[in-house]
């Protein structure tokens, strides 16, 4: 058994270690670690990548189980989804994943989780992977424990992006980028990467 973190549109290396595991398991249960992937998630704009963050309340040293993390009074969720028009509004598939992404977004709840776990399962969904298991417990008993991973590395083959002309490739993003310049071929694309 694997274990990992629950990111919120984890990036690319992620999804594809969660793709090549065989019995991974999301760790709801442990305890938030601030600045990863559990509340951000980046994506290439004209300027290059740029970090999106569901911002949390401040927890002001305490340890908090990701699934009982808050989501931040002053979050504004339509600033994030008008990053994410303007990065990707002329890439090839953003317009038919759109308005589920900002319905995920948008989410209801004042947990982290109320979106980061839907966006999950969207995600499972478009890769056409089977369900991953859950655990609200901190998960003790694996093989090869992924919390710590930063999962900004890759050796993905590079696929056309938006603003390739002006930045080159950028490595090292949400899969939502993927998604949405190869749209349907994701899960195969992934499955071919090394």
């Amino acid at each position: 058994m694997q274990v990992f973190p629950l990111h919120i549109f984890g990036s690319i290396s992620y999804w594809h270690e969660l793709l090549k595991s065989d019995a991974p398991i999301i760790d709801i249960g442990e305890n938030y670690v601030k600045q990863t992937g559990r509340n951000r998630f980046a994506i290439a704009g004209a300027h290059g990548m740029e970090l999106l963050t569901l911002n949390v309340k401040g927890l002001k040293g305490k340890k908090v189980a990701l699934s009982q993390v808050e989501l931040a009074d002053d979050f504004q969720a339509k600033l994030l989804l008008r990053s994410m028009d303007t990065a990707y509004g002329k890439s090839p598939f953003y317009e038919h994943y759109r308005d589920e992404v900002h319905e995920l977004v948008l989410g209801s709840g004042n947990l982290l989780i109320d979106i980061s776990k839907p966006a999950f399962h969207w995600i499972e969904e478009q890769l056409e992977m089977d369900k991953v298991l859950f655990s609200e417990e901190y998960v003790e008993d694996f093989q090869e424990d992924f919390r710590g991973s930063s999962f900004k590395e890759s050796s993905i083959e590079p696929y056309g992006q938006t603003f390739e002309d002006r930045n080159g490739f950028v490595d090292g993003l949400s899969i939502l980028d993927a998604l949405f310049h190869l749209g349907p071929e994701l899960g195969h694309w992934l499955r071919s990467q090394e």
